[in-house]
């Protein structure tokens, strides 16, 4: 009922949308974590997009979760010196970023915007 509500234009943009965040998770699985090793990462890029599991793109994905998925993960306890050291950055990430802000990412900077 919902469905035929929506302007087929609009439909269409979002399947594509969709579409085409599988189709780059995919390639990413394959290039950066499977590149030594044999999975299929289409299958698991299709569970990743499973909206009734992922509520939302920024939800957490716990380890034991990521290795049902099949993902390559390790798992570091909360006294670990590494894990802690994620976690202080983590933390003052958040204490940086104002409710307006997004945090942008790269392998040497964060930035605030």
């Amino acid at each position: 009922m919902m469905l035929s509500k929506l302007d087929p234009a609009t439909l269409n943009v979002f399947e594509a949308a969709r579409n085409r965040a599988q189709k780059l998770a995919g390639e990413h699985l394959n290039r950066w974590m499977f590149h030594e090793k044999k999975a299929d990462y289409t299958k698991i890029a299709s569970a990743l997009m499973d909206n009734t599991r992922w509520l939302a793109h920024g939800q957490m994905i716990g380890y034991q979760a990521a290795q049902e998925l099949e993902l390559i993960v390790d798992y570091l306890p909360p006294d670990n010196a590494t894990w802690r050291a994620y976690w202080q950055l983590y933390c003052h990430q958040r204490l940086a970023i104002k409710d307006d802000q997004k945090l942008f990412e790269s392998d040497y900077v964060s930035l605030c915007m």
